[in-house]
């Protein structure tokens, strides 16, 4: 008899043992899964406020962890129970896609007449370029921003242009009867002007309406199935940046051209040799000399490679 106790407190020390490994190793996955959940609503938090700025959805997982093989087991000392996951602060992800939705409803509707504007002074002359606007061209967040921000800006009092192709006919776009030559690639290129004015604030007895002027480039190579991936998008994109730097000096906007005392706002790769141009070519003959510019990169994963050109390719000296 003594030898079988001996080797029932042998059996029950290892079973001990086993159940004090289990034991933590539960603890472990349990923790795990714990802090994988914080990873996981922080990333939608993150991604979130990129979608706020972009329009984009809302980041929802399409599978979450699941440990009900464990429902049932508990463990009764409070040393081996696993830490309580700490309350997120992070809100549900349905409710920051409600409240996005919410601010794109407000912003959709029509503004009341306001006299609250820049004075004359601080009021700046703005040139937003892009490969697309919206709501008359779009692929993707880019044509929103531009379209959000031009908006903003002609709220705020300011004068802003934007350029950009025309794909297609769109409704209210006007020839202005203004059109320029290129040299590009060996080619003239002819490109024609349209107008449309899209209000933005109403006229009020003591200010003139406020709006955006949305400049159009006519020419054929812009009128393809796509807006993006041709074998020319060199050229096309190059022509589009020489076109947006006469708009401010030929295009009549209400009765007046913007001049060369502007800030452009220039959106991703497509648009990229606006500054080249500006600095080799205009200033060489003394034009935008105050003129500014910014370089919005919304997307880095698109970067406009191409292979190594002539610069006078590009009408570069």
């Amino acid at each position: 008899r003594g030898g079988n106790d001996g080797n029932t407190g042998v059996k029950k020390n290892f079973s001990n043992e086993r159940l004090d490994d289990a034991k933590s190793r539960l603890k472990k996955i349990l923790g795990a899964n714990s802090q994988l959940e914080r990873q996981v609503a922080d990333l939608a938090a993150s991604y979130d406020k990129l979608a706020k700025s972009y329009g984009l959805g809302s980041f929802k997982p399409t599978r979450t962890a699941s440990y009900s093989c464990l429902n049932d087991v508990t463990l009764t000392e409070a040393a081996d129970k696993a830490p309580e996951p700490e309350e997120s602060k992070t809100p549900p992800v349905e409710s920051i896609q409600k409240k996005i939705e919410a601010a794109l409803a407000k912003d959709s509707k029509p503004v009341e007449p306001t006299e609250q504007v820049l004075p004359p002074e601080e009021r700046l002359k703005i040139v937003i370029v892009s490969s697309e606007v919206a709501p008359f061209s779009k692929s993707g967040g880019l044509a929103d921003v531009c379209d959000k921000l031009g908006v903003a800006l002609s709220r705020m009092g300011h004068r802003v242009m934007t350029v950009a192709p025309l794909y297609w006919r769109y409704e209210g776009a006007q020839y202005t009867g203004v059109w320029k030559e290129f040299g590009l690639f060996k080619q003239k290129l002819r490109i024609e002007y349209f107008r449309k004015f899209r209000e933005t604030v109403p006229a009020t007895e003591t200010q003139p309406a406020r709006g955006v002027d949305h400049i159009f480039v006519q020419q054929g190579c812009y009128e393809r199935h796509g807006m993006y991936g041709h074998n020319d998008d060199l050229m096309r994109f190059a022509l589009l940046s020489w076109a947006a730097l006469e708009a401010p000096f030929s295009v009549e906007c209400d009765g007046s051209v913007y001049g060369d005392d502007v800030i452009f706002l220039v959106n991703d790769w497509m648009v990229g040799l606006v500054p080249l141009i500006m600095t080799s070519h205009y200033r060489r003959y003394g034009c935008y000399k105050q003129a500014r510019t910014v370089f919005d990169i919304h997307n880095m994963g698109y970067c406009g490679n191409f292979p190594v050109v002539d610069p006078h390719d590009l009408g570069l000296p």
